[in-house]
Formats: C-alpha cells, sequence, structure tokens
C-alpha cells in the first residue's frame, strides 16, 4: 500500500510500507545521528532506497527535534503540529490546552523523514514522510495551511492490502 497520496493502483511510484523495510526500527535498529537545524533533502524511494535531492531545500524543511530513545530526528513541521493548543474538552469542561498527546497519538519515530513524489488526487506532488509507532505522518507543501499535515489512514491501508482481492 502507498504510505502517501492516492492508492499504489494509481499511483505506482509512491513508497510502500514495505519501502521503509530498511530505514525503520526494528529491522534498521542504528540511531541516526542529531542533525536538528538541518533542512530535510533524503528521498525515499519506491525500492527502499534512499538519495538525496538538495532541490528539496526549497520547501525549507528543517529538522527541529531528536528523539533520543530511538534515535530519529523529527521535522519542525511536525513539531509545530503537535504543539498546537486549542479549546478542548477535559474533565467535564472546555478549557485552553494542547490539542494532541503527540506521542500517545502517533508514538516515537521510527524513521527518519523523507521526501516522495507521490500522486495526490490524480496530481503529483513532492511529500515529506515520517513513521511512527502508531501513525505516519505527511507533509504537503503545495496544500491549503491547514491541510499540509496529515496522519496517514493506516487502518484503511491495512484493510486494503490484508482483504483486498
Amino acid at each position: 500500500q502507498a504510505v502517501a497520496g492516492d492508492p499504489e493502483a494509481v499511483n505506482p511510484h509512491a513508497p510502500t510500507y514495505r519501502s521503509f523495510r530498511n530505514v525503520a526500527y526494528p529491522v534498521t535498529s542504528a540511531r541516526t545521528p542529531q542533525r536538528t537545524g538541518e533542512v530535510v533533502t533524503a528521498v525515499l524511494h519506491k525500492d527502499g532506497t534512499t538519495s538525496d535531492n538538495p532541490d528539496l531545500a526549497r520547501y525549507n524543511v528543517t529538522l527541529a527535534a531528536y528523539d533520543d530513545q530511538l534515535g530519529h530526528n523529527i521535522p519542525q513541521v511536525f513539531t509545530t503540529f503537535f504543539a498546537q493548543h486549542g479549546l478542548v474538552y477535559e474533565q467535564g469542561r472546555y478549557v485552553q490546552g494542547s490539542i494532541i498527546d503527540w506521542v500517545f497519538v502517533v508514538g516515537l519515530p521510527i524513521s527518519e523523514p523523507y521526501w516522495a513524489r507521490v500522486k495526490v488526487g490524480g496530481v503529483e506532488k513532492d511529500v515529506l514522510m515520517q513513521a511512527f509507532q502508531r501513525r505516519v505522518l505527511t507533509y504537503t507543501p503545495a496544500n491549503d495551511p491547514a491541510w499540509r499535515v496529515e496522519m496517514g489512514n493506516v487502518g484503511q491501508h491495512y484493510l486494503r492490502w490484508r482483504y483486498q482481492q
């Protein structure tokens, strides 16, 4: 199943979950060096290989945090998403607070962030993706600002992978 964008049948060059096999924990337990402040230009290809594309620096996506536990960097676009505050319902009343407990909701990062060229709604776009323990997050700079960071629908992907005929 394609990790981001349209289903694999119409998105044949997009990385799949298998593409992450050699770059993600637990298959790859090697820690990545902390690179906070660096611009993300790494690309993940469908065959699982990676390369560097300096042209992707135009999006100015920088690494903002490092997870010491599993040893992966997290880009600023995701840390900003995690830090959102707003009106939440707690203990029977509405209060201002964190919208999500990101470690509880997405888990720790199990890969580095990678760019890929994928079809979204039939249109090829640059999409940044990163695998976490419970979710895959994507960042699509061409999207409306409110929809640039999204959580991959892992449940739907699993259903398609497991039961599609």
